[in-house]
């Protein structure tokens, strides 16, 4: 099945792009056509949910799930170190033919992602308890949303091990890997959607249930295609002293460690987001939720790309090419912008549509209608602080990150106390607007520096040395 669907993109790949462009276009697009096709089906996973519950009488079920997927997935997101920081530190290793450290990579990032699940799922009462208050959502959306996050939980270390395993897959530049464990996992969680919901009628319940069941389907997919790959493209005798080679150890927790509070300021500006859409109201909450399934959707495209930029600078520093590093950060940002715009044009044309079939509840349509200009603008903004964390993340620039993210962050804030209060809604979405601006400019300013240590000859000597 893997092998089947290696054939199929890059065929795909070959039939898309003409014969005048270049070798690194073609590389680029080869990385990226599974992970635009695998992330694809990760908001139509979020848009069937919308929908499924969307078309419940009460727009509190709606709310419900929102805010409770919103809360479920940040969460989760900060632990999106484990695929980040996978991704850079294997991409190097592979650029380096280091076959020992590609496997020890992936090894730790399993070991971190299963245990840190399992802490998860006993720490649940408490998650629920200290998050919420974060929220403040009205009392009756925050009774649905608690049995979902509840529930949800239970899904914890297979969502960690899905973020691992797309870390490793993307650093080796397999993302057909991942293309054939998201499709698969989100059509099975769409198709449990539909059966508990509409089916049997267990409303939030069903959702999350559904999901659960789909995120631990997908852990059984990830063995497999792991198990395959190690032994035909990375065979070696597994021994003791490489799985707990102190030195790939410390490099790994470093640049996580960092990865991590980087992530930790972006979760607190999308529940700073969350918060402030709450207290402007149901309505207003329900319609931003909807809002936000736009830009996840751009998001996702904008990081097919973004990925394609992680491996591909990674290997460019383990194998000390500058050339291929420029290389690799021009195609790829010619191809982001491109599908800002692309994207950006979608929105203008066909947003009212979209909204419409989200939501049969006219108030939230309205709502939502009035904020689309927002929506339709956001793609060519956010576009850069996308392209300029995979330049970083493939080269373990994760000081820079870090830094980067909280100064963006504590600026969101500010300008959300000043505007927020003058234009009410749309005051927060110009703030989150130019939230995308501050976490461009800061990891631009740090750009040059970056580039000249490929140039240099920059090279961390740990994984030149195992």
């Amino acid at each position: 099945m893997v092998g089947c669907c290696e054939r199929v993109v890059l065929e795909m790949a070959g039939r898309l792009l003409p014969q005048f462009l270049t070798e690194w276009n073609r590389r680029v697009w080869v990385i990226a056509i599974p992970m635009v096709l695998a992330n694809v089906t990760t908001p139509l996973l979020g848009i069937a949910d919308t929908a499924v519950i969307g078309h419940l009488p009460d727009p509190i079920y709606l709310g419900a799930v929102s805010v409770g997927a919103t809360i479920f997935s940040l969460f989760f997101w900060g632990f999106g170190f484990l695929r980040m920081g996978t991704t850079g530190l294997t991409a190097q290793a592979y650029g380096a033919s280091n076959t020992r450290q590609v496997r020890s990579v992936m090894v730790w990032a399993m070991i971190i992602s299963v245990s840190a699940g399992v802490l998860l799922i006993a720490a649940r009462p408490l998650f629920a308890s200290l998050v919420f208050p974060l929220i403040n959502p009205s009392d009756d959306v925050e009774a649905s949303a608690r049995i979902y996050v509840s529930i949800r939980m239970w899904g914890a270390p297979a969502v960690l091990i899905g973020h691992s395993f797309v870390g490793w897959s993307l650093g080796i530049q397999r993302t057909d890997l991942t293309l054939v464990v998201m499709a698969f996992t989100n059509i099975v969680n769409i198709f449990l959607d539909v059966l508990f919901v509409i089916g049997l009628g267990w409303g939030v319940e069903g959702v999350a249930i559904g999901t659960v069941l789909a995120e631990w389907v997908a852990v059984l997919v990830v063995i497999y295609v792991t198990t395959k790959v190690l032994r035909k493209d990375f065979p070696g005798q597994w021994t003791t002293s490489e799985i707990f080679d102190t030195s790939i150890l410390r490099q790994f927790f470093t640049v996580n460690l960092d990865i991590f509070l980087r992530t930790l300021a972006l979760i607190a500006a999308m529940l700073w987001f969350t918060n402030r859409s709450a207290q402007l109201g149901d309505i207003v909450l329900a319609a931003n939720a909807v809002l936000l399934n736009f830009t996840m959707f751009t998001a996702f495209f904008l990081d097919g790309i973004a990925f394609a930029a992680e491996a591909l600078v990674g290997e460019a520093k383990g194998a000390r090419d500058s050339g291929a590093f420029q290389k690799a950060v021009i195609v790829s940002a010619g191809w982001s912008l491109f599908f800002a715009v692309v994207g950006a044009l979608v929105y203008l044309v066909a947003g009212p549509v979209i909204i419409a079939a989200l939501t049969d509840i006219q108030a939230v349509r309205t709502e939502a209608n009035r904020y689309l200009p927002w929506v339709v603008g956001l793609p060519l903004l956010a576009v850069w602080p996308f392209l300029f964390d995979g330049i970083f993340i493939g080269a373990t620039r994760t000081v820079a990150m870090r830094n980067g993210m909280w100064v963006s962050f504590a600026g969101f804030i500010a300008l959300t106390v000043v505007v927020v209060p003058l234009w009410q809604n749309h005051g927060l979405w110009l703030a989150f607007a130019l939230f995308m601006v501050l976490r461009a400019l800061t990891l631009a300013v740090r750009f040059p520096a970056l580039a000249r240590s490929i140039t240099d000859g920059e090279h961390t000597s740990k994984v030149s040395s195992i």
